[in-house]
């Protein structure tokens, strides 16, 4: 007997979005997973190859300077944050590509059906958003790198001034905590911006106002669904980097006993090699929160807007 077909305009509980969650991947797997490999597989394989070559050289790097007396910076070279910052662009390309092919994939299934679009109409609508997708991202990082500005320039005026003792050490906690509650508050509906982009015809300014009104009054619901979903990812992702943890143990047991930490470079390789899988797995296993979101965000909109019993009484006064 042929499972029921997953319907996202529907209201759900906390668990019925989980299950809904693993039952769309199950269910969507070959095709969602065709325009996965499809548009965004060269940015995440670029990603990982310079991902792996950074994290395996580096700690090779490390471990092979373990035994004399070194500046940290110069165990890391020059160059280490120059490509920690390319790194992150790369990661940054990546994260648009697969929220963006993400959000509209979910849309166009919902709006129609399962089999009604193919793999290079979810390429249009992802280029025809692209641009406001990045606009939303690039405002939801100024914004917080201004607050942690503003906090930052806090603490170091009661660390500069040198006086106050413990009150001052309670006013600099307590606006460290302040910040990562805002942190936590904020990054719940914000983390559904990139549907809202791609599901509804809004400007930049109304996309903000968008996303709190839908989380308003199922806050904690939805910090459940991500939290939930985030934690499945941590567990099954670092499955992924198994190899590189052998790879530094091996690396580390070969510096400890005075042998040689490269290890005839083969290691160097191998530390090489598990890094680009630990990375590609990491890439790979993200939709799951990503379709996560989706499921709420759409779950949200059935609870606010009644879109899916519109459209059923539409459909039976036809």
């Amino acid at each position: 007997m042929d499972k029921p077909v997953v319907v996202l305009k529907k209201s759900r509980d906390f668990s019925d979005v989980i299950n809904a969650t693993f039952a769309f991947i199950s269910q969507e797997f070959k095709s969602y997973g065709r325009v996965f490999l499809y548009y965004a597989g060269i940015p995440i394989l670029l990603s990982a190859i310079a991902g792996a070559f950074f994290s395996g050289t580096e700690i090779t790097r490390v471990f092979s300077n373990m035994d004399g007396i070194n500046d940290s910076m110069d165990v890391l070279g020059a160059s280490y944050f120059v490509k920690l910052g390319i790194l992150f662009l790369l990661s940054i390309v990546v994260y648009v590509f697969i929220s963006g092919l993400t959000a509209s994939y979910l849309q166009l299934y919902s709006e129609k059906g399962r089999s009604g679009f193919e793999a290079n109409d979810v390429w249009q609508s992802f280029i025809t958003h692209l641009w406001r997708l990045v606009g939303f991202y690039l405002l939801f990082f100024i914004g917080f790198i201004f607050i942690g500005g503003v906090l930052g320039i806090v603490i170091s005026s009661f660390s500069l001034a040198g006086s106050g003792g413990v009150g001052a050490f309670i006013i600099i906690f307590l606006s460290m905590l302040l910040f990562f509650v805002f942190l936590i508050y904020a990054s719940v509906p914000l983390s559904m911006g990139y549907l809202v982009i791609y599901s509804e015809d809004r400007s930049l300014g109304g996309l903000f106002k968008r996303v709190f009104e839908l989380v308003k009054g199922h806050w904690w619901q939805s910090f459940g669904v991500i939290f939930v979903l985030s934690l499945i990812y941590s567990i099954i992702s670092s499955l992924f980097s198994i190899p590189v943890f052998i790879s530094s143990v091996m690396q580390g047991f070969l510096t400890a006993s005075g042998g040689d930490p490269i290890g005839s470079d083969s290691l160097t390789v191998t530390m090489i090699v598990g890094s680009l899988i630990g990375t590609l797995g990491q890439f790979i296993m993200y939709p799951i929160i990503l379709v996560g979101i989706g499921v709420q965000y759409f779950n949200l909109r059935e609870q606010k807007d009644n879109e899916g019993l519109l459209e059923k009484v539409s459909e039976m006064a036809e």
